[in-house]
């Protein structure tokens, strides 16, 4: 009769758990039950594949354009006028050192884009807001400058000009270059934001040209 009781109270024990672990799921995948619980179950509010931000009294997660998705489409389009201007309409001068110089920049391009892909690593990615789970890399051609990324793209896309000899991608690539200074202030604002130390980096180190900007 005894171990009926004590079996029969195993069993209430373990129903009792069975609901805890139940409600605790329920709560983790749940919008506000997780905003609520997250200070007694000690649960973070960052996910590697999806990024949250705290909205008032709600968990919010960030979307294209809260990530900064225009400012990607904008580099795209100033990215593709550079490179149908060239096609289209090249010719514009006839100038070896011009295209000889072209070339030189193509090559900063390959070197800038290559260094800054390998020093972020997994942190690599498209938008210019850092991911929740990144880290703030000053390493490797990050110790020169700050948006390696940029200054390659820059360089592609005024070597590009150069090389077609063309007139109307030359002033897309110099539109382009305005657009990623402007897009540079406002992703330092959002890294100043998340890493404490980007302050004090941005302050040693140039944006996109060594000692010079």
């Amino acid at each position: 009769m005894r171990e009926n009781r004590l079996s029969g109270s195993m069993r209430g024990e373990m129903r009792r758990s069975l609901a805890t672990a139940i409600q605790s799921v329920h709560f983790a995948y749940s919008t506000k039950g997780f905003f609520r619980e997250r200070k007694i179950y000690g649960l973070h509010l960052t996910d590697k594949k999806m990024p949250y931000h705290i909205n008032g009294d709600s968990v919010v997660r960030d979307g294209f354009v809260q990530r900064g998705g225009l400012w990607v489409m904008g580099q795209s389009v100033l990215m593709g006028a550079v490179a149908i201007g060239g096609v289209v309409w090249h010719g514009g001068w006839h100038s070896s050192i011009l295209v000889i110089v072209g070339a030189i920049l193509l090559c900063g391009f390959a070197v800038c884009g290559i260094a800054g892909a390998r020093a972020l690593g997994r942190n690599l990615t498209p938008y210019p807001k850092p991911s929740a789970h990144g880290r703030l890399v000053q390493s490797g051609i990050y110790g020169l400058m700050r948006h390696p990324l940029y200054t390659a793209v820059f360089c592609a896309a005024m070597g590009w000009a150069l090389v077609w000899e063309s007139c109307v991608s030359l002033l897309f690539a110099v539109a382009l270059g305005v657009f990623f200074n402007a897009k540079a202030r406002r992703e330092e604002l959002w890294l100043r934001a998340q890493y404490p130390d980007y302050a004090q980096y941005e302050q040693r180190v140039r944006r996109f040209i060594p000692w010079i900007y």
